[in-house]
């Protein structure tokens, strides 16, 4: 009888210190959150201090028009939001995807590989150009860039309205993105083609605005930025949880007891 008695107390008492830890559990699950751009721009070498940040077209390229030539897509993401999701917040993955447009007429049809890299300069939305970050400010022709953020990838220069181009996580991404994410700040990213590689026009067209041309309304084609990540507490918010759950054990068995006596 004491046994059985003893077995009643354990499940009483246990079934919900395990309800508080499932609960727990289920906090600390992956989330996913996507982003689009927050600002954005063409940029291209051989018109340097052309600004395509404010224009009506909501497409852009990346490649080149005659294999000298340099045009890249420069990006703003605003990572503010997630700093209030609390200190505990951990990056678990992060890519980055575009969508072609279309075929790009006065391309022969080609590939062309595409790189992402950070840049460790901000710029403004209207005044980004090949020269200048923000109209007046010079940074390094094409964007200051920072690190390589994920493994290049192949885009063909006729690819069909609607193809996805997605820069993979990384581990390098990550930490960029955790970094940016711990200051509340806003992510500044560089898309550029391997123009060495390519002796005619290749060009990549891909949205990067979203607007509405001649009833052609593009918002499902945004740049976006898809965040995974998780909320990891302290230590310390897992001994304090412990010592509820104990606190708790104590309590209930004590009430059993006095309820049985």
């Amino acid at each position: 009888m004491k046994h059985l008695k003893n077995m009643k107390y354990l499940k009483v008492i246990l079934v919900p210190i395990f309800g508080i830890i499932l609960t727990s559990s289920a906090a600390l699950q992956a989330q996913t959150l996507s982003i689009t751009a927050s600002g954005d721009s063409m940029i291209r070498s051989d018109l340097p201090d052309n600004n395509y940040g404010t224009g009506t077209n909501f497409n852009g390229y990346i490649g080149t028009t005659n294999g000298t030539s340099d045009l890249r897509q420069v990006f703003a993401f605003d990572l503010s939001g997630l700093a209030g999701l609390g200190p505990d917040i951990q990056i678990d993955s992060v890519t980055m995807t575009l969508t072609q447009r279309g075929p790009d007429a006065g391309s022969t049809a080609a590939t062309v590989d595409l790189s992402l890299y950070a840049l460790t300069v901000g710029f403004t939305e209207g005044g980004v150009t090949w020269n200048t970050s923000e109209g007046s400010t010079a940074w390094t022709g094409g964007g200051a860039l920072g690190n390589e953020l994920s493994t290049p990838i192949t885009a063909s220069t006729q690819g069909v309205r609607g193809t996805e181009l997605t820069f993979a996580s990384s581990s390098a991404f990550i930490s960029e993105v955790s970094t940016v994410v711990g200051s509340g700040g806003v992510l500044y990213l560089d898309v550029l083609a391997n123009v060495g590689d390519l002796s005619e026009r290749a060009l990549i067209n891909t949205y990067f605005r979203e607007v509405e041309v001649n009833g052609e309304y593009v918002e499902g084609y945004l740049p976006t930025l898809t965040i995974g990540y998780s909320i990891v507490p302290e230590p310390s918010t897992y001994a304090l949880l412990l010592g509820v759950i104990c606190l708790l054990a104590v309590q209930r068995k004590r009430a059993l007891s006095s309820k049985s006596a």
